[in-house]
């Protein structure tokens, strides 16, 4: 009998440390249930909306303006930040020239690329941010509302996975972040289009800045 609570001892002791690691390594993904509220929302009749604290804003104004094409257009190609940002990190793009600083760049994206899914994050961010912006300025305020939840779950999850591979970000990159955050409050009326096209550049540089911080860290101070 001993031996046999010995036993149911080890295997609980042994679960609940395999459950606290699984925890620890997967903690990134938890914002992510938030791409699950609009499906249960649906579920029970009903379709999910953003709280009134943080809406999702209507784009009617740039739609009915003589500049519709130019704006919307310009709106939703801020995203391509994104998409530089995220090949960067997993060294996609190409330099032509072999100058010192360039191979720095280069050891850096390389660096970076490494861990491919800090720049999967970055890109998949830019993908859903493109539909649901797209959505939100073109088609259903109602589906723009569902997708928002799913922007915001890939956001935050991409922000934790950052935050545990690569520790805290530097001064320089939260002067960036919170930048980006102050544009993205949109203090001013009717500007939204504008300022949230400042957080797609502010925020993709802050994901850039954030990956040479830990390049350093982990990177160069080794070899200090």
């Amino acid at each position: 009998a001993r031996k046999g609570l010995k036993y149911i001892q080890s295997l609980l002791t042994a679960s609940f440390f395999g459950a606290s690691e699984a925890i620890r390594q997967s903690f990134w993904l938890f914002p992510m249930t938030l791409a699950v509220v609009p499906l249960y929302c649906i579920m029970l009749g009903t379709r999910a909306t953003m709280p009134a604290w943080w809406p999702v804003e209507t784009l009617d104004h740039l739609v009915n303006s003589p500049y519709a094409v130019a704006a919307i257009s310009g709106f939703l190609l801020s995203n391509v930040f994104y998409f530089l940002s995220g090949l960067f990190m997993l060294d996609l793009i190409p330099l032509r020239r072999r100058t010192f600083g360039e191979s720095r760049v280069r050891k850096f994206s390389s660096h970076l690329a490494s861990d491919p899914l800090l720049g999967v994050c970055v890109l998949t961010a830019g993908a859903v941010s493109t539909a649901y912006h797209s959505v939100q300025a073109l088609g259903s305020y109602a589906v723009a509302q569902e997708l928002s939840f799913i922007d915001h779950g890939v956001a935050l999850s991409s922000g934790l996975y950052f935050l545990q591979r690569l520790g805290l970000p530097s001064w320089k990159t939260l002067a960036i972040g919170g930048a980006g955050l102050v544009s993205l409050a949109n203090p001013v009326g009717g500007s939204y289009a504008g300022l949230h096209s400042l957080w797609h550049f502010l925020s993709a540089s802050a994901t850039v800045s954030w990956g040479f911080d830990g390049y350093k860290r982990n990177y160069l101070g080794d070899l200090e």
